[in-house]
């Protein structure tokens, strides 16, 4: 993808991208039940965030739309941050085996959602 310059058309495009990905996430995040294991609900924002980036990679876009999309709209829907919090938790409160077992489920999936929607992409285009 092209770096672009940050001007103010395209700040107001990746802020409205990530208000979206954020209330997206925070809607996925409510409609899924808590209180299990792994903290399985951020793992599925970071995955389908990662579907959506790999959807977007792969395509032919224009750049705005591409870094709005990405950027923004991406960048709101996951969150590392959770993701780090979750992991701290998982090891002081569930022991090494349940932080390792989140920390690598999380990546592979996510890794593999950004690859699926690449190659969809790709086959679609």
């Amino acid at each position: 993808m092209k770096r672009l310059r940050a001007e103010p058309g395209l700040i107001v495009a990746v802020a409205l991208g990530a208000v979206i990905g954020a209330a997206a996430r925070w809607l996925v995040l409510d409609l899924l039940p808590h209180g299990t294991a792994l903290a399985w609900p951020t793992m599925v924002v970071n995955g389908l965030g990662s579907l959506a980036m790999g959807l977007v990679v792969g395509r032919a876009l224009r750049p705005a739309l591409a870094v709005a999309l990405s950027t923004g709209f991406c960048g709101g829907l996951t969150t590392f941050s959770s993701f780090a919090v979750d992991s701290a938790r998982h090891f002081s409160d569930d022991g090494v085996s349940l932080a390792v077992t989140y920390i690598v489920l999380t990546v592979v999936i996510s890794f593999a959602a950004y690859i699926v929607g690449f190659s969809a992409s790709r086959r679609w285009a």
